[in-house]
């Protein structure tokens, strides 16, 4: 099963039995898949090696192994998505700060917030309309005065018109 779930001939399965010390020929392996055929302790550490399994894996029910491999990618998941949302509610929370910082201090940190909003725009976005769309949206989330909310609208308009332009292109 293994083999095969990776897409591997018997062939290829041998030149990696090989290459991890057993050499085995591809007439055996297909007789032990087909006919059942008994293998040595060195085959097992070699398919061990060659799939990158455990020995315990190889031997315990594939049913076992799969709930095993399920349960623990599944929680290698959760695990990140619950880092992915604290770390979520933190940037939150940043850029309230930034937000606040540069209302509050408006006369002395406007421009070199513009700057520096300009710049990682440009680094961030694929085409000119979605640099400026992202540059805008930045702009007046954080600072919602009326110049930056018109500039957010007009961006998000044109990328929009963007966008419909390469559909209509076929992409």
């Amino acid at each position: 099963m293994e083999r095969e779930s990776r897409g591997w001939t018997y062939e290829s399965l041998a030149s990696r039995m090989e290459e991890a010390g057993c050499p085995i020929q591809a007439s055996a392996l297909y007789k032990i898949e087909k006919s059942g055929r008994r293998i040595t302790v060195d085959e097992l550490l070699g398919f061990s090696a060659a799939f990158e399994l455990r020995v315990a894996d190889l031997l315990r029910p594939r049913e076992v192994v799969m709930s095993s491999r399920l349960t623990s990618l599944f929680e290698t998941w959760e695990s990140l998505r619950q880092e992915s949302i604290a770390l979520s509610r933190r940037q939150s929370e940043a850029f309230k700060k930034l937000s606040h910082f540069v209302q509050e201090h408006h006369a002395d940190t406007l421009e070199p917030f513009f700057q520096m909003v300009t710049a990682w725009s440009e680094e961030n976005g694929s085409t000119e309309a979605e640099t400026e769309a992202i540059r805008s949206i930045l702009l007046a989330t954080s600072v919602p005065v009326e110049p930056f909310k018109k500039m957010e609208q007009e961006a998000l308009e044109a990328l929009a018109r963007e966008r419909e332009g390469r559909r209509d292109d076929g992409e």
